[in-house]
């Protein structure tokens, strides 16, 4: 509660966000609406829970006094003990979430984010006996990772965890579901009034009846379906959403504010995103602040993280002849010409690859464009995965590419997050991009420590020219936050010592 104007002010100046896209909306065309979100309740002077952090830290800036009253008073006290095969890291972050019973832990790639959640089940359900566990995810490799990993965590059989997955619809205690599930069941009825409408103007008279009978019968066990579902959500009090990062646009955070729990874990390496303010606090609305932070420093002096290096490619786009853009090239025209069909940088991403298969070091390349992707794969020959294949498909593959000693595997952004591919020693990031945050996933995943690997190498492009050297300078922020200026190495791609000074990098870094 705010009590004084000028708290109020302050309080709702630091709440209040302008829409991304306003002009979709007939309120703001039509001058009823500014475009701007506000998180604080004038009337009500009150403002959600998750926002405490954002509001304290802005009413220290201008030194206004504040006092927190009985929001955190209600620690959960586990009867037994913590594991003591958990890492200190992870236990801090669970006694921190005992504490509050909401909010983020931020969980640097191989944190143990499964094994911190794991954890808190094992201690809740212990001491709360009939308590509802519901554990969010948004893909199908992410879903059975974790039905994986906590049935193992939990030493038990796979049957006895609940599923909330495409048709299937089978919750128990602890029960893992994909979000886009139970969207398809929070919102079939507006979905399926198109569908049946394309489906009645495509049948013969004769089906017509048929039909009519067929999608009478589906509507009415989907309305029993959404029934049990809405009666499920009331009764979950104990809410883990993975890679919450995925979770902050309008859809998801309508299906967060959907359930009223006890207990809510939210967890990712990169939880808000730079590029996205109004996200940001959406999410935080619903999860509350930043619990707890596990750092890849931290990770990485435990020999939990592998030590990594950077080398960067620098192209000069702009004195490149061969790119036809001018000042009147849309970003489309730029990402085409600089990125995805920029011969140069497409034959030097080959001959890198070549050099990488050659020395058996194994290197995964992430590309954000399909097509990008595709014209590689049509001159080296290797595997590319993506969303279109099956995830039986991507699992044997991925499978296959992790048992052999060296080899490359392509991919889409499917493996920029939740995965964990501690075998791989290099990873080529082909695509660029100009999120922080998707920086971090993928650099995470080939950071694992297995067997004798102990070092990974990140590759990257400086693109300059314009649109893409913002892009590329946002991520060698990241490196250089992640590793330190001394570990990121540069190398022009004009010098013509070029190729043999990646092979000699290769030799010393991983001393072959």
């Amino acid at each position: 509660m705010c009590d004084s104007e000028k708290e109020q002010f302050k309080v709702e100046k630091s709440l209040t966000v302008k829409h991304d896209n306003p002009y979709f909306s007939p309120a703001y065309k039509l001058g009823k609406w500014d475009g701007l979100i506000r998180f604080y309740d004038g009337k009500a002077r009150t403002f959600p829970f998750g926002m405490i952090e954002t509001v304290v830290n802005d009413l220290e800036i201008v030194d206004i006094e504040y006092q927190i009253d009985g929001v955190f008073d209600n620690p959960f006290i586990p009867s037994l003990a913590f594991n003591e095969n958990l890492y200190e890291h992870q236990l801090e972050a669970l006694k921190m979430f005992f504490d509050f019973r909401h909010g983020i832990v931020k969980v640097s790639t191989r944190g143990g984010k499964t094994f911190i959640a794991s954890e808190g089940i094992r201690l809740i359900t212990h001491d709360i006996k009939d308590i509802l566990v519901l554990f969010l995810v948004e893909s199908e490799m992410l879903f059975e990772q974790a039905i994986d990993d906590i049935s193992k965590y939990l030493k038990i059989n796979k049957k006895l965890l609940g599923r909330i997955k495409g048709e299937v619809f089978d919750p128990k205690q602890i029960t893992v579901a994909m979000v886009q599930t139970i969207d398809s069941i929070l919102h079939f009825e507006a979905r399926a009034k198109t569908r049946n409408v394309k489906l009645i103007e495509k049948s013969s008279e004769e089906d017509l009846g048929a039909l009519n009978l067929k999608l009478k019968n589906a509507k009415a066990e989907k309305r029993k379906r959404k029934r049990e579902f809405d009666s499920y959500m009331k009764s979950v009090k104990f809410l883990i959403v993975d890679e919450c990062h995925e979770f902050n646009g309008e859809n998801r955070i309508k299906i967060l504010k959907k359930f009223d729990v006890d207990f809510a874990l939210y967890l990712s390496a990169t939880p808000f995103k730079s590029e996205n303010r109004l996200g940001n606090l959406n999410l935080q609305s619903i999860s509350g602040p930043v619990l707890y932070t596990i750092h890849e420093k931290v990770l990485k002096e435990r020999g939990v993280l592998a030590t990594d290096k950077i080398l960067l490619f620098a192209f000069d786009h702009d004195n490149n002849k061969n790119i036809a853009v001018d000042k009147d090239s849309s970003y489309g025209d730029y990402q085409r010409e600089v990125i995805t069909h920029n011969e140069r940088r497409n034959q030097i991403l080959v001959n890198v690859v070549e050099i990488c298969r050659k020395m058996k070091l194994k290197t995964l390349v992430l590309f954000i464009y399909k097509k990008h992707a595709y014209y590689i794969n049509s001159i080296t020959g290797d595997i590319f995965l993506s969303g279109d294949d099956k995830l039986e498909y991507r699992q044997s593959t991925k499978k296959a590419f992790l048992k052999k000693k060296g080899g490359v595997l392509f991919a889409s952004n499917i493996f920029k997050k939740g995965l964990t591919l501690p075998e791989v020693e290099i990873l080529i990031n082909a695509g660029g991009g100009l999120e922080q945050s998707e920086v971090i996933q993928k650099k995470g995943r080939v950071l694992g420590v297995k067997g004798t690997k102990t070092k990974a190498l990140i590759i990257d492009f400086i693109d300059s020219s314009k649109y893409f050297n913002e892009h590329s300078l946002s991520r060698i922020q990241v490196y250089e936050e992640s590793v330190g200026i001394e570990n990121i190495i540069v190398l022009d791609t004009e010098d013509g010592d070029f190729y043999r000074d990646i092979k000699e990098f290769l030799k010393g870094w991983f001393e072959i």
